[in-house]
This record gives C-alpha cells, sequence and structure tokens, in this order.
C-alpha cells in the first residue's frame, strides 16, 4: 500500500508480474513488455513466465520488489514518478541469484538496510545497505548469510529460511526451518 494513499497500492504475483491499483478503481499489470521486469522462462513459444515477489515500499515512497530467476535482473524499483530502477546484487564478486524470497523488509532502525529472505534455493538472508542511494548500486554493500553460529557455539546452516520480522528493539528473527534464529540489534552484519 502506498503510504501517501491507502487507495493506491501493488499487488506482486508469482508468474505475471505486478498489478498496481490506482484511486480511480484502474489497474495496470507490469511484465515483461512494458517494464524492466523479466521472465524466468526463455522459450519464447511459452507464456512468459515473470515472477514478482516481496514487495515493500520505504519511508521516500519507493517501491522495492524483487523479480526471480537466473535470468531476471533481481532488483527493482519504482519511484513515486513511477520511473524504473533496476540492477543485480552481488556478494564476493558473485551475482547473487533469487530463486525464491519468502519476506522484503526495510530495517526501522535505518532505512538504507534492506532484509530479504531467500526461502529455499540457496536459502539465506540477503542484507543490501544502499547508503541512502537507492537508484544506483555503485556505493551498495552486500552480504549473504546462510550459516550462523548459535548462543551454544554450533553453526547452523539454513535449508529454509520462511520469514523474517523485526521487533520493537530492533533485533531480527528469522523463522527458518531449523526454528527461530534471532539476530540482535547491535550485530554487525557486515
Amino acid at each position: 500500500v502506498d503510504p501517501a494513499d491507502p487507495k493506491h497500492f501493488y499487488v506482486a504475483t508469482y508468474g505475471t508480474g505486478v498489478v498496481e491499483f490506482t484511486p480511480d478503481g484502474k489497474a495496470k499489470r507490469w511484465i515483461h513488455n512494458n517494464s524492466p521486469l523479466e521472465s524466468a522462462v526463455t522459450d519464447k513459444n511459452r507464456y512468459r513466465y515473470c515472477r514478482v515477489d516481496a514487495i515493500t515500499f520505504d519511508a521516500d515512497r519507493n517501491l522495492w520488489l524483487t523479480n526471480m530467476s537466473e535470468l531476471a535482473t533481481n532488483i527493482h524499483i519504482i519511484d513515486p514518478d513511477h520511473q524504473w530502477h533496476s540492477f543485480n546484487l552481488y556478494y564476493g564478486g558473485q551475482r547473487i541469484v533469487l530463486n525464491t524470497v519468502s519476506k522484503f523488509l526495510i530495517d526501522n532502525r535505518n532505512s538504507d538496510y534492506k532484509w530479504i529472505a531467500s526461502a529455499r534455493d540457496n536459502a539465506g538472508v540477503i542484507v543490501l545497505n544502499d547508503n541512502g542511494t537507492p537508484y544506483s548500486n555503485y556505493d551498495d554493500r552486500v552480504v549473504f548469510r546462510s550459516t550462523f553460529i548459535d548462543q551454544d557455539s554450533k553453526s547452523i546452516t539454513l535449508a529454509r529460511l520462511n520469514t523474517i520480522a523485526q521487533d520493537h528493539n530492533g533485533d531480527m528473527w528469522l523463522g527458518t526451518g531449523e526454528g527461530i534464529l534471532v539476530i540482535e540489534a547491535g550485530t554487525d552484519i557486515f
């Protein structure tokens, strides 16, 4: 839901792009042929399967969304003027492929930090610090974590990350197939 207008909202779909609903009751579908969104399939004779999930608005009314597949640019932003900005995430010199995303969260302590839950394929948490320049990734910091050390010094590698939530103290709660993990607010995730 648009923070400035509750009658303006977007719906992510897991195959047919993004649908935008405007206050006048009209709807527009954003897919591979009218936006930077890309299909998850290459066969031109097949349906253009445009997988989008985990969308959220930031405080500046930028809509952040993920476009999933090895073929797709994985992060897109629609700014308040309806301009699209797109880029890929990289960690350790390798492009991060988003195949299954369960949640996209803007950190309530610092909106420069975006948390993305990669649910199954390559399960883990991706943290993006856009350094206050959301439309340009030249100064971004990105980290991908799939292994964590618990309070008993036990190493836990995620097979599934179902969701992320942030509490009022700023702690991040990860709902995983291995149980609940908490990343305390003071932790330097990078």
